[in-house]
């Protein structure tokens, strides 16, 4: 899987999707849910945005469900970045505002960077309370350092 992530972060498609057959017929919980991230991931890359966003958001609701926070970090942060490259900008900014307040609360240290990227496109996009909120645990962080 990490292996196929590290494709996917590189936009190599044959090797993403050389992983993700790999992946195929494990029948695992976590293994599914590892599967339609890289699935995202690779729709993603073939420019499929839409289908990419909508398999992302089940890995997402998965990982929550596991309580595997960080793998949702990462799979709501990639899914800010399409939506960010497709220009869906208010939809980027709910995505990054998600990914940082959740490592903000186990102080990971791209909290910041996602917090910010939530706070410029809220301001791109005008949405006041993105804006108020990204703000607001932005401020409490710099107390925190």
């Amino acid at each position: 899987f990490m292996a196929g992530l590290i494709a996917a972060d590189g936009n190599n498609i044959q090797a993403a999707d050389f992983h993700l057959r790999a992946m195929s017929g494990t029948p695992a919980a976590d293994t599914q849910t590892d599967r339609v991230e890289l699935a995202g991931r690779l729709a993603g890359i073939r420019g499929n945005t839409a289908e990419a966003l909508q398999l992302l958001d089940l890995a997402i609701q998965a990982r929550s469900i596991a309580r595997d926070y960080r793998g949702m970090v990462r799979a709501l942060a990639a899914a800010g970045t399409l939506a960010a490259d497709a220009g869906r900008l208010p939809l980027a900014a709910d995505y990054f505002l998600r990914a940082g307040r959740s490592a903000a609360q186990r102080q990971e240290p791209d909290a910041r960077a996602w917090l910010q990227r939530a706070l410029e496109l809220g301001k791109r996009s005008g949405d006041d309370a993105l804006i108020l909120e990204a703000s607001a645990i932005l401020e409490r962080m710099g107390r925190q350092d």
